[in-house]
């Protein structure tokens, strides 16, 4: 029978064993008012150790009696072992329900490595399943970056354990940015977003792959048949993943590189034309040969052939010296095309005819481009030309008309047009476009073409000043809307303070008058 003895708080050490690291503050200090109030009910499992007492079991319970700044503390002191002693901490805190993942992930490290136990003695021990288990122990690989994130929730558990099972401490940090941070940057990603983004970014399937993956001397990995981070053999850590998949995307493309490898070495030794590294990328666009390129993979496929067939199909017998181009999917085999045309056009009147359309089309091309430059240039002498003639010219009412008709095809939009139409109650009769609705642009040039000087500037100032709005982009008053009530002078904030009374009441409908005149 265990004895209870009140011993002094002072002649209790704390244990450095004890698995559980954090205690709430907030917690603590209600423990602690019990205290005070009640005492502690239930007595902590200390051990002698020298000439003090080390605690094994109720470190809460002492740190909340020392908050209570009591004398003393109700103890069962019993004789135990080290390993007797790291036990009992283990299996009384590992039992408790609010025990953060990681402190629990680190408990069953600590009694694997430390106490000979093994995942399945664990799990029978605890009364836990073996993947359940398996899926802590892993989280105790999980990078600092992860376990803060965890600690502090800002992801669960179950995130947690997904990122947990990527190799590589600086994969594991990039994946927790990535999965705080979120799809869009607004918030972070759920679970199945997060499984879905590190099964697409961190996890490849092995197969289709370009070596086989029971090669077992590509590379130092061994094959990936038996690799533990292939998810088919660790299916108690990847209950619900595709057995097939490799979880080391650096590994995967080290093997592709060593395969690549050997088949240019093999290419070569046939004495076969290779182009690697930076001479193959001189060939490519998007990790394939680019479609411009002098080189034309013999898959590729000629659509001016009425069959569509690829070059190797069209060329047969006759096809030019092969040049091996290396790709991240494997060595391409091409030939240059410049060869390989000229044997077409020999073998098929569809590709001389091709050829014939081709060089008439260069012709065309170089023709139209040439009328084209002849325009550009035109176009700009005439700009000189206006911007002289335009210091000179006085300002009639035809000026006026052109410069009205080039607001409207140039700077108002069809929505602006419509707004002035319908402000001004313009006609808009026989003004229909071919695809529907109003062509307002045209409605507003018939009634500019019988309007007065006046009208016809007036409508100018109009078009200029709605254009610009009265804020720009940055939410600043627009130097055009300012510069207008201050040319016309017109009192802008007077006109705002009228709009403002007004605002929210119900008023009679006036004609087309401004609120205010102009000074």
């Amino acid at each position: 029978m265990n004895n209870v003895i009140n011993l002094p708080l002072e002649s209790v050490t704390l244990s450095k064993t004890n698995p559980r690291k954090h205690f709430d503050p907030e917690q603590l200090t209600e423990l602690a008012g019990s205290i005070k109030a009640h005492g502690v009910l239930q007595p902590i499992l200390v051990r002698p150790k020298g000439k003090k007492f080390e605690l094994v079991v109720g470190e809460r319970r002492f740190r909340a009696s020392k908050e209570a700044k009591i004398k003393t503390i109700p103890t069962i002191s019993r004789e135990l072992t080290d390993k007797e002693a790291v036990e009992l901490q283990f299996i009384e805190n590992l039992m408790r329900q609010d025990l953060k993942a990681i402190e629990e992930a680190k408990g069953y490290q600590y009694m694997i490595d430390k106490l000979q136990y093994t995942a399945e003695g664990l799990a029978e021990k605890i009364g836990k399943s073996k993947a359940y288990i398996y899926g802590r122990l892993k989280l105790a690989n999980l990078c600092e970056k992860g376990q803060k994130a965890l600690e502090e929730e800002v992801i669960s558990n179950s995130i947690a354990l997904l990122v947990a099972r990527i190799p590589g401490e600086i994969n594991q940090g990039t994946a927790i940015e990535e999965i705080v941070e979120g799809q869009w940057g607004d918030e972070g990603m759920s679970f199945r977003e997060a499984k879905d983004h590190i099964e697409e970014r961190y996890m490849i399937r092995l197969k289709g792959s370009l070596f086989s993956t029971q090669d077992a001397k590509l590379t130092e990995a061994g094959p990936c048949t038996t690799c533990p981070k292939r998810t088919g053999n660790q299916k108690d850590l990847y209950p619900n993943t595709s057995a097939d998949v490799c979880t080391d995307p650096g590994c995967f493309r080290a093997k592709e590189e060593a395969h690549k490898l050997v088949l240019v070495h093999k290419a070569e030794a046939q004495g076969k034309n290779v182009l690697s590294g930076k001479e193959a990328l001189k060939h490519m666009q998007y990790n394939e040969v680019k479609r411009n390129s002098t080189l034309v993979p013999l898959s590729t496929r000629n659509w001016e052939d009425g069959k569509s067939r690829t070059y190797a199909e069209l060329l047969g017998k006759k096809t030019p010296e092969i040049t091996l181009i290396e790709t991240p999917g494997g060595l391409v085999p091409t030939v240059k095309r410049s060869e390989a045309d000229e044997v077409l056009r020999k073998k098929f009147k569809w590709a001389r005819d091709a050829e014939s359309n081709k060089e008439k089309e260069n012709l065309k091309g170089k023709k139209d481009r040439e009328k084209k430059a002849i325009q550009t240039k035109a176009f700009k002498e005439v700009l000189v030309l206006v911007a002289e003639k335009a210091k000179k010219l006085v300002a009639t009412d035809d000026y006026w008309l052109f410069l009205a008709k080039a607001i409207i095809d140039g700077i108002c939009n069809h929505d602006q047009t419509a707004v002035l139409v319908k402000r001004r109650e313009i006609d808009i009769t026989k003004c229909e476009r071919k695809w529907g609705g109003v062509d307002y642009g045209k409605a507003l040039v018939r009634h500019l073409e019988k309007a007065s000087g006046a009208e016809r500037r007036s409508l100018i100032a109009e078009m200029l000043v709605h254009r610009s709005g009265d804020r720009d982009w940055e939410g600043n008053l627009s130097s055009t809307y300012t510069g207008a009530c201050e040319i016309y002078g017109i009192d802008r904030k007077m006109v705002e303070a009228v709009v403002k009374k007004q605002h929210g009441k119900k008023v009679k409908k006036v004609a087309k008058q401004p609120l205010l005149e102009g000074k």
